[in-house]
């Protein structure tokens, strides 16, 4: 029977390796939210169609996995066993194979987890029969490949694993198998595509590698047997490669049979062999408006539209429209400039060149020329990301403009989550004049429920909703959208501060900054605003010299010491915060600020290894304990910092361990006191544990698993004490497998507190652990206070109902 159950869990395991089921790692890393907007497109996807059978099985299989995954079984069987019929109809393999291993996988594991044992066998026997065939092996490379299509959709973060596998894989078919190899191509394409657009984070001479290889791979499929829509497909994505690295055509090893290949004939070669293809025709449409050749955009994307009409092409339509009208106006805008400068001459210098700046300065380095072009280059990529102007040209009824709004509206008819062709539709109501509806767009996108993951479109959106209520404000001379644009170049600026670090370019791309600058150096009154703006752009020199000129208040100081924090220079901030202490400055901030702030402190100077400043800084929190308000009117009446109370007479080596650490002289020089031990001989034992106890500023109470053999009954005197009457102070430490008290907060030792050796003075160990006990013993001492006061103002109310029942009770 073990070997039965042994050989079923192998047979699982080898099945899983070629279902979606492998791909369970790495869906895990996913949210939920990401994943529903991944099947909501997966599934128009399937709605729109695709160009071979094979893809279609495979967004089937994706499909009904993740239907798996967000327990919706009843549409995960569905779309497996659409794929299942799908699969049948389809030859895998050179050798007439028509199953699908990711689809007999997915639907064994499927009636497995329910339970369907009947069925959960007729899958497990088709597997076994397909590992018989001789074209076995090449079936396990095709579902690899498939599931190194689903990783590659995931995200840009998983085409690194996705281009292992179709590596490993892919390459192992049969020539034939062309449909994997476009995919394979189509996945480096958009890795390098994306290593192009933000360079500084990846290696350049991997894009290049790359995008040769999918170059290679594209043009290999040109020459085979292919199907002729993924010909087409080939030929745009050679065009879109072209477009960005020209030079790859130089290098083409088929060179003879194709001329030279330049981006625009690709697209004409792509019709030549698909004349009908909807998607060639919106590439070449898309990328014929680049080109700046808006007519014949225009003409070809209507002619995509006239085959298929989808969101994508009456969005690009929309957009060459709108790039019509202001080619247009530019074109009217140059003319009057010439106008206006004819007859004006240019002083020359002697050798008859214009006097320019390059003439009079000297030449800058290569590399520091490289560079200005890298940041410029960086900043005109960035601004075309965003597409948000600061100011449109205004054409009220426009015929091309109309028309562009009514493709867009189309556009998001037919998919509701197309943000973009949503921010594009309120830019192009701007030009119409229309910043009342174009408002509502923009609002629509940053109140959207499922939000978007293009954090520059948000920032656009909020930037746009600004620079339209600032045209509604002039037009209609309405002040309270002045107040209303303001909050959303706030909510602008915030954005901008997230991304500000590793977009430093975003600093003179967005208008937004220029907007707000304007506004602050207007309102002098409110210098808050000033050092908020700074704040924001991550300016804390300027920040901190606006909070200066605020007045007095305790946000004023907490926000100069969060400055300060940030930078890392706790000096200063404990030293205003000692400053303040020392004043008694009625501003000063909250307790449980100046705590956090001295361990902070303390643990950035571990970081550096100052040990004299932890010492002072880790002295410096126990002030800040909530207990003291209570207990002392006076610092200087305190002379016990901690008091433990441990009626074990046995050896205890952890509670050892915890006292040696406190009382080690060399490091910090706390005074613990251990039950009565300090107690002179004469003094009255109960008397002494009374003022220690008063005095002491933490009570640590030491718990055993094991029953008490201590027969002091003066030390079973101050225990009850400690429990009853001084319990906002005292925590207890567990020692073994103890009940924990409910009645009592508990501190749970470090782990590491046996790691430190007698001989470790001042060790970071040691000092790690204090910062750990001091930590645990204020956010105890906070969560005290809060249930004093919950319970103080639920007594308070009901005390309030029975005297007010008693007073009702005598009037009648």
């Amino acid at each position: 029977m073990s070997v039965s159950s042994d050989n079923n869990e192998f047979d699982l395991k080898e099945t899983k390796n070629w279902s979606s089921f492998y791909l369970d790692e790495d869906i895990g890393r996913i949210n939920n939210k990401r994943l529903k907007e991944l099947l909501d497109k997966l599934k128009k996807d399937i709605d729109v169609g695709f160009d071979t059978t094979e893809e279609n099985v495979c967004i089937h299989n994706f499909v009904s996995y993740l239907y798996w995954g967000s327990d919706e079984k009843e549409q995960a069987f569905e779309f497996a066993e659409k794929a299942h019929q799908l699969g049948s109809k389809c030859t895998y393999t050179t050798l007439g194979g028509t199953a699908n291993l990711v689809t007999i996988g997915n639907l064994r594991h499927f009636h497995g987890i329910c339970g369907n044992v009947v069925q959960e066998r007729c899958f497990d026997k088709e597997f076994k029969s397909l590992s018989k065939r001789e074209d076995f092996e090449e079936l396990k490379y095709i579902a690899k490949a498939e599931l190194a299509i689903c990783l590659s959709k995931l995200g840009p973060s998983y085409s690194r694993k996705a281009i292992r596998m179709f590596n490993e894989y892919v390459d192992k078919m049969h020539d034939a198998r062309n449909c994997w190899q476009f995919y394979f191509a189509l996945t480096l394409r958009r890795k390098s595509h994306l290593i192009v657009f933000d360079r500084e984070n990846e290696d350049e001479t991997a894009s290049i590698r790359d995008i040769t290889k999918a170059f290679n791979k594209f043009l290999n499929i040109l020459s085979d047997n292919s199907l002729v829509k993924l010909k087409s497909r080939s030929w745009c994505e050679i065009g879109i490669i072209l477009q960005r690295r020209p030079h790859l055509a130089m290098t083409d090893p088929y060179r003879n049979t194709y001329g030279d290949l330049e981006y625009i004939t690709c697209f004409t070669n792509a019709l030549k062999v698909c004349p009908q293809s909807y998607h060639t025709l919106q590439q070449y449409g898309k990328y014929l408006r680049y080109k700046g050749m808006f007519q014949k955009s225009k003409e070809i994307l209507e002619e995509s539209l006239e085959i298929r009409e989808t969101s994508t092409a009456h969005h690009q339509l929309a957009v060459t429209l709108q790039k019509m009208v202001l080619q247009e106006h530019y074109e009217k805008k140059r003319a009057k400039l010439s106008q206006r400068r004819h007859g004006v001459t240019f002083q020359s210098n002697k050798s008859g060149l214009p006097l320019t700046k390059v003439n009079l300065t000297s030449t800058k380095t290569t590399t520091d020329d490289t560079e200005c072009k890298r940041a410029e280059q960086r900043k005109k990529r960035l601004k075309q990301k965003l597409k948000s102007p600061r100011w449109t040209p205004q054409y009220p009824e426009h015929q091309m403009l109309l028309e562009a709004e009514q493709h867009l509206r189309k556009a998001i008819g037919l998919d509701v989550t197309f943000n973009i062709a949503r921010r594009d539709l309120g830019l192009v109501q701007r030009m119409l004049g229309k910043s009342e509806t174009a408002l509502k767009n923009f609002r629509d996108i940053t109140h959207a429920e499922k939000g978007s993951n293009d954090q520059f479109l948000s920032l656009a959106a909020y930037e746009q909703q600004a620079f339209c209520r600032i045209d509604i404000m002039k037009k209609n001379g309405d002040e309270i959208e002045l107040e209303n644009a303001e909050d959303a170049l706030w909510n602008a600026l915030s954005i901008i501060s997230i991304y500000i670090d590793t977009h430093p370019e975003l600093k003179d791309v967005c208008s937004t900054i220029e907007e707000l600058q304007k506004i602050v150096e207007r309102d002098t009154a409110h210098p808050e605003k000033e050092a908020k703006f700074h704040e924001k752009l991550k300016d804390r020199e300027k920040a901190l010299k606006s909070y200066s000129k605020c007045t007095e208040s305790e946000e004023k100081y907490m926000k100069m010491i969060e400055n300060y924090r940030t930078d890392g220079n706790f000096r200063k901030a404990i030293g205003l915060l000692d400053q303040l202490k020392i004043n008694k400055n009625k501003f000063c901030p909250s307790a449980e600020f100046s705590f956090q702030t001295y361990i902070d402190g303390a643990n950035d100077s571990l970081t550096k290894r100052n040990f004299e400043d932890v010492k002072i800084r880790l002295m410096q929190t126990l002030r800040y304990i909530p207990a003291w308000e209570k207990y002392f009117e006076n610092e200087n009446d305190i002379d016990v910092d901690f008091h433990i109370i441990h009626e074990c007479e046995e050896e205890c080596p952890r509670a050892e361990k915890l006292l040696e650490i406190l009382t080690r002289r060399t490091f910090i020089k706390w005074n613990v006191i251990l039950n009565a031990e300090d107690c002179l001989p004469g003094v009255d034992v109960l008397r002494y544990y009374d003022d220690k106890l008063k005095m002491a500023k933490i009570i640590l109470l030491f718990l055993h698993d094991k029953p008490s053999t201590c027969h002091d009954e003066h030390l079973k005197i101050a225990k009850k004490d400690v429990i009853i009457d001084r319990k906002e102070k005292t925590l207890c430490v567990i020692l073994g497998d103890a009940d924990q008290p409910s009645y009592l907060p508990i501190m749970e030792l470090p782990p590491n507190i046996d790691t430190v050796e007698d001989d470790d003075e001042a060790s970071e160990t040691e000092a790690r652990i204090i910062c750990d006990i001091l930590q645990q013993i204020f956010q105890q001492q906070v969560s005290i206070q809060t249930r004093v006061l919950f319970f103080d103002e639920r007594f308070y109310a009901v005390a309030g109902k029975i005297v007010c029942f008693s007073l009702l009770r005598f009037v009648l």
